[in-house]
């Protein structure tokens, strides 16, 4: 049986796709409404019934990759659900699976970028607004399909086309420009949404106040924050390296005046609530 969610994924995936293709550049090679040759060896793709390919797409693709499952009383949202199927019928599932969970990332969700979709992935893309994290998972899409333009010269036939996909928002039959995904989500370089950014700068002070806590020493002065800063530094490089911490929250980290600054206050601030001495 069907489910409404599918019906609406798989008019979505057809839209994007089309009919029957066989460009000497796509490295889909031969395909019809999306199914290629290549993963059908079997198939006459050139004669591929709509109706087939929908039978496919049901069985082999939404409901072996669960887009609609509930995982510990969460589900992708709708439009994420959608949106990352359309991407695994055009890219592949594994490469589907780390765009969205890089999208998570560049929002300050800590969620490992393996390609396996699961329990920790569904979780963390219902703790951000899913307009936020449709806009996040548009951007990571198109710095994708860059990416591989830039590594293939010969990919820059299909530009337009698959950034065009990339900025398609299901359900509502528009492609945001980039001007008007900029509305959707405020960005900071990086690809970071705005108040993500924020929230990692609000951990890092309290992560600051607990160290200053925790670590207390003797010795005054520029020696002891010049040992809190470098602690700190080392800090958010792990966090950043193991896919924690933004990098442009630790780029803010590591610049020294920054901390140097926030230091200052942050020392006034604990001694005169009489937790340093």
């Amino acid at each position: 049986m069907c489910s409404e969610l599918f019906k609406q994924a798989v008019e979505f995936v057809l839209k994007q796709e089309g009919g029957y293709v066989n460009h000497p550049n796509d490295p889909g090679g031969e395909t019809n409404y999306g199914i290629s040759k290549r993963a059908y060896p079997d198939l006459d793709i050139g004669n591929l019934r709509r109706e087939d390919a929908i039978k496919i797409y049901r069985e082999d693709w939404w409901e072996r990759y669960r887009y609609d499952k509930t995982w510990n009383g969460h589900r992708l949202p709708p439009e994420v659900a959608t949106k990352v199927f359309d991407l695994a019928v055009h890219v592949g599932p594994g490469t589907a699976h780390r765009i969205l969970q890089q999208a998570l990332t560049d929002l300050g969700e800590g969620v490992a970028v393996d390609g396996l979709l699961g329990p920790e992935t569904v979780k963390a893309s219902n703790q951000v607004g899913s307009d936020v994290l449709l806009s996040s998972l548009i951007t990571a899409t198109k710095e994708h399909y860059l990416n591989l333009i830039r590594q293939n010269s010969d990919l820059e036939v299909f530009k337009d086309g698959w950034l065009n996909r990339a900025r398609a928002v299901p359900g509502t039959g528009i492609n945001l420009t980039d001007e008007e995904q900029e509305l959707e989500e405020p960005k900071l370089k990086g690809g970071i949404g705005m108040l993500s950014y924020i929230k990692g700068v609000a951990q890092i002070v309290v992560a600051l106040a607990a160290f200053m806590l925790a670590t207390e020493r003797e010795g005054e002065g520029e020696e002891k924050k010049k040992e809190v800063i470098e602690a700190m530094n080392d800090l958010a490089t792990k966090l950043e390296e193991a896919g924690k911490l933004p990098s442009l929250v630790a780029d803010l980290v590591r610049y020294e005046p920054f901390m140097s600054l926030l230091l200052e206050l942050m020392f006034r601030a604990l001694k005169k609530a009489g937790l340093l001495s």
